[in-house]
């Protein structure tokens, strides 16, 4: 019961910092996911290059109906090698939208894997505590501590998958952040349950540090060490490993997610593909 309070009052926390409630409170619907969709920037290069290729194409139209009758015929390659062009396009469209497909997909597994595994992690460092030796004070004091760096270890992995260089300034803390050291940005909240609880110079550590992810899972591992060694954490030894590997194939799914992330299609691909595109719609 005191666990599921909790539960409710970090659920509560997070939702008021963002104006709404728990009765309030809906998942987002089709309509604005559709919105966000639309706002992306393959969208709107896509929109972009279309209806510049289409008022291209209806002002030649009109040019060769209204002043020159069979000006186009002139300039236009023979059908036969105007329908190969257009099938060897289709396939290059169709192995790029085939590539991203399964970069999409495999990203969104990496990012749920991440999730789970710290979830994971954190749910057994609690089951371990049920039984625990220690004072009862000493084990809220880590289950708090546990609960805030976990959240925040996943943050930064998000924000350093989502961005080239990790920015302080786009992670949120729930709650009264007055004293915050990272300023928030306005478009972006990844929020971090009880942030502002901990205190400013480890907040300043973090936020100076450049390989932020790393640091905060160090951080993690000290703390199970010393649970551990404080006997907070009341296990036998071949069980109590089981959160440690948790923890590492977190880790090591955050590199597998960062190679989609950082590691682009080679240049020369790129420039073909465009190219091909870019001929194609002068055509």
């Amino acid at each position: 019961q005191p666990l599921l309070r909790r539960a409710r009052a970090c659920a509560r926390s997070a939702l008021a910092s963002r104006g709404l409630d728990m009765a309030s409170w809906r998942p987002r619907s089709s309509k604005s996911r559709l919105v966000q969709l639309l706002r992306t920037k393959a969208v709107k290069t896509s929109l972009s290059a279309g209806t510049f290729s289409g008022v291209c194409a209806a002002t030649l139209h009109h040019f060769n109906k209204r002043q020159a009758e069979g000006f186009l015929n002139g300039i236009l390659p023979s059908d036969f090698i105007f329908v190969g062009f257009m099938t060897f396009v289709s396939l290059v469209a169709a192995f790029r939208t085939a590539h991203a497909l399964t970069r999409y997909t495999e990203a969104a597994e990496y990012v749920h894997k991440i999730s789970a595994s710290w979830f994971d992690c954190a749910s057994m460092l609690f089951s371990f505590c049920r039984k625990s030796q220690a004072d009862y004070k000493r084990v809220d004091q880590f289950q708090q501590t546990l609960v805030r760096l976990v959240s925040l270890l996943n943050v930064v992995c998000l924000e350093d998958l989502q961005n080239d260089t990790l920015q302080a300034s786009s992670l949120r803390a729930t709650g009264d952040t007055t004293t915050d050291p990272w300023p928030h940005a306005a478009n972006e909240k990844l929020e971090i349950l009880g942030f502002e609880d901990v205190d400013m110079a480890t907040q300043e550590c973090i936020a100076a540090a450049e390989c932020k992810p790393e640091l905060v899972f160090k951080m993690v591992q000290q703390l199970i060490v010393d649970g551990t060694n404080e006997n907070v954490l009341n296990a036998a030894p071949p069980i109590l490993a089981r959160p440690w590997t948790q923890l590492s194939d977190g880790l090591n799914t955050f590199y597998e997610a960062k190679k989609l992330a950082r590691v682009p299609l080679p240049i020369g691909f790129t420039v073909i593909t465009h190219t091909i595109c870019i001929t194609e719609a002068i055509l």
